[in-house]
């Protein structure tokens, strides 16, 4: 199964579509976020993390009944992003300037959101990887402990210059000194990321009904990344 041989009616009844539609339509045919690693003192630690992530997409895209098809396309490239959230997006807005031409609203998420991981996403690795051991089944059993990213957007501002109605004038507890709802970033479980990744066609990362803020881990929000510390 490939782009070119796949139906339509397929294509409409899968939860990819964005992305299959998406590729087809420019003739780009990659999709994935970039990663930007920000945590080098354990290699080891990083390539399992890397691995489990990967794992993690694969399962999904299984679940979904794409993984035959999309996971030839998929691209998960790695960056240096030791310098933190604020050098990623601008080493990120320059990778996407080098390779990507926006053709207005069929610029794939792959070139406006990109994923950061530092030693605080590479800390839930071990209870992730714990929990995946003791499952009898692969896919099968309760959900595992979350192995999380940090989702990106490369083309943040600040809430006062884009609007966000009334909760733009809120104040929430500061994340990395920002006291907005919006922070431009988010804590996202990596065994979502397919389904955000083709969400982020037609949707942005700041939408106020699908917002989770830091320190909360989207897409469910019932955890936080402080209890993971």
């Amino acid at each position: 199964m490939d782009l070119s041989t796949v139906t339509q009616q397929w294509i409409d009844q899968n939860p990819m579509r964005n992305t299959i539609i998406t590729m087809r339509e420019t003739g780009f045919h990659q999709w994935g976020f970039v990663i930007y690693r920000a945590a080098y003192g354990d290699d080891d630690l990083w390539n399992r993390y890397l691995a489990a992530l990967k794992e993690n997409i694969r399962e999904n895209l299984q679940r979904n009944k794409c993984l035959d098809l999309l996971d030839q396309y998929a691209h998960w490239e790695v960056f240096d992003g030791r310098n933190g959230k604020s050098d990623v997006r601008r080493r990120f807005a320059a990778w996407c300037a080098d390779r990507f031409v926006e053709q207005r609203s069929l610029t794939p998420p792959r070139f406006t959101y990109c994923l950061f991981v530092d030693e605080e996403c590479l800390r839930t690795l071990e209870a992730h990887a714990e929990a995946r051991l003791k499952r009898k089944v692969p896919g099968l059993g309760p959900p595992l402990p979350p192995l999380v990213a940090v989702v990106i957007d490369g083309g943040y501002s600040p809430p006062s210059s884009r609007g966000w109605g009334l909760a733009s004038r809120q104040e929430f507890p500061p994340v990395e000194g920002c006291s907005d709802k919006y922070v431009g970033w988010e804590y996202y479980n990596v065994v979502y990321l397919p389904l955000l990744y083709d969400k982020l066609h037609n949707q942005h990362l700041d939408d106020e009904s699908d917002y989770v803020r830091p320190p909360t881990i989207a897409p469910l929000g019932n955890l936080s990344m402080e209890e993971r510390r």
